[in-house]
């Protein structure tokens, strides 16, 4: 991520907007997430847990109370 990123800018001097520089160095993490969870047998697993909404989520943090619920 980060040599995309300086790749970019080197090529970019005038370039400042965090969106022009960061959509080139989204990609390649991807890549090796999607790579790991299949390595490691997860991929296709999404569809088991059960999705929260974010206020939930926001009030369920603070007190520790986050867990993963499998369906």
């Amino acid at each position: 991520m980060t040599a995309a990123v300086a790749k970019f800018l080197h090529a970019n001097k005038s370039a400042f907007d965090p969106r022009d520089y960061l959509k080139p160095a989204v990609p390649p993490p991807k890549e090796i997430c999607k790579l790991r969870y299949q390595q490691f047998g997860c991929a296709g697993q999404g569809s088991k847990f059960a999705p929260i909404s974010l206020e939930n989520m926001a009030t369920a943090m603070p007190r520790r109370e986050l867990k993963a619920v499998v369906v």
